[in-house]
């Protein structure tokens, strides 16, 4: 997959809150929220290719300790 400098990602809990964003720089996301581990659980991405909101990429992803 080829990251683009004007991608965004959101990453939700089951809440549907925002643990997780970034936009522009691609930094490896470390399963933290402000520098604490977040709890063993799924979380849920909206990954934006482009500023043109149907490039878009949607699912899961598990933290597992």
């Amino acid at each position: 997959m080829e990251i683009r400098q004007n991608f965004k990602l959101f990453v939700y809990n089951r809440w549907g809150q925002l643990v997780h964003s970034q936009k522009g720089e691609y930094i490896p996301w470390d399963g933290k929220q402000i520098g604490v581990d977040l709890p063993v659980a799924t979380y849920y991405y909206i990954f934006y290719y482009s500023s043109d909101k149907e490039d878009i990429e949607k699912g899961s992803v598990t933290i597992l300790r």
